[in-house]
């Protein structure tokens, strides 16, 4: 998922589909979706989720699911990371 999509979907009410929907309900996204969106591995997804103690909702069968708030937190972490790794 491309980050122009991932980031319009959220703003737009689209949900993960592609349909709109006017009520409240979130939009989610995988930790997949998450690690396409940044370039790094699910492991690392949720390695940075569990350092930053991000309390993501889980469905019943472990599936690990992020609001766009929570991939900004995840993504400005790595970002950090990587900046602090080239010095």
């Amino acid at each position: 998922m491309s980050e122009s999509v991932f980031l319009a979907s959220e703003q737009s009410g689209a949900n993960p589909n592609g349909n709109t929907n006017q009520s409240a309900t979130p939009c989610f996204y995988t930790a997949g979706d998450v690690a396409e969106n940044i370039g790094v591995s699910v492991t690392t997804v949720k390695r940075i989720a569990s350092e930053l103690r991000i309390d993501v909702q889980s469905t019943v069968g472990g599936l690990k699911l992020f609001t766009a708030a929570q991939v900004a937190r995840i993504k400005v972490e790595w970002q950090r990371r990587q900046q602090e790794a080239r010095k």
